[in-house]
């Protein structure tokens, strides 16, 4: 396991291209996400609201009940995939630069892209 983020409660692991959250209380696991080639980078929110992971793409991973397992493909509002069909978009870093905003800086790109994780509206 490659752990990704980490605070008091909860922590982020990458294993073979899926992407796992573990309760440091209970050892409970769930998985948050699935990549094609492993997951890169990961943020956990300063208020424990939502996580990140970046690889191929991005998914924002809301942390709120019922805690729902990831599904490749499916809609829900557990989780919003980001910059994952068609061109490739690989994922170098993830900060989080306000409560609901991110900054992403991928491989391909000069600039980061700055983006609102409740509306998904992208800044450039």
């Amino acid at each position: 396991m490659n752990l990704l983020a980490e605070n008091e409660k909860i922590k982020i692991v990458g294993e073979y291209e899926k992407t796992f959250l573990i309760n440091k209380k209970d050892g409970s696991k769930i998985l948050i996400g699935d990549f094609y080639g492993d997951p890169q980078v990961a943020i956990i929110d300063k208020k424990e609201r939502f996580c990140v992971t970046g690889g191929y793409g991005l998914i924002i991973y809301y942390l709120s009940n019922p805690y729902e397992p990831y599904s490749y493909e499916r809609q829900t509002l557990q989780w919003k995939e980001m910059f994952r069909d068609g061109e490739e978009a690989w994922v170098e870093d993830i900060k989080q630069i306000d409560d609901n905003i991110i900054e992403v800086k991928f491989d391909e790109m000069k600039n980061p892209l700055v983006i609102n994780i409740i509306t998904g509206e992208i800044q450039q």
